[in-house]
């Protein structure tokens, strides 16, 4: 995991975490990177920051890793944001149902039921025409 910090001079407004993302596809590219956390202050929130934020990390490690850039949200803000922009493909939506089965407690404190998630891959350089 990788820690990045977004500053309005020497106050830290944003922070975003990012994982390597490994994944089952057989393609000559399996080098996926994905937004674990993506955080914004509430005073800096909706003027488009965590786009920004998002968008430069993508080119980031698009150049320096070849990697494809993607995010799984709930947002509603961000959802919006994102499929406005134009630099963003939406590969996945779900409506999360319960887990019943006793052995995901962890994973269910962390899983919000009836909510509906979207999953983004950032375009890469080639995709933009």
């Amino acid at each position: 995991m990788k820690c990045y910090g977004l500053y309005d001079g020497d106050e830290i407004v944003g922070f975003m975490a990012i994982i390597f993302q490994p994944t089952s596809h057989r393609t000559s590219n399996n080098n996926y990177r994905r937004v674990h956390r993506l955080v914004i202050l509430p005073d800096y929130q909706g003027i488009g920051l965590g786009r920004r934020f998002l968008e430069f990390m993508g080119d980031y490690y698009q150049r320096t890793y070849d990697a494809k850039f993607t995010i799984v949200t709930s947002a509603k803000n961000l959802v919006k944001s994102l499929q406005k922009s134009g630099n963003w493909i939406l590969t996945s939506q779900q409506l999360n149902k319960r887990i019943t089965s006793s052995g995901y407690q962890a994973q269910r404190r962390q899983y919000r039921e009836g909510a509906v998630t979207y999953s983004f891959r950032y375009k890469r350089r080639k995709d933009i025409i």
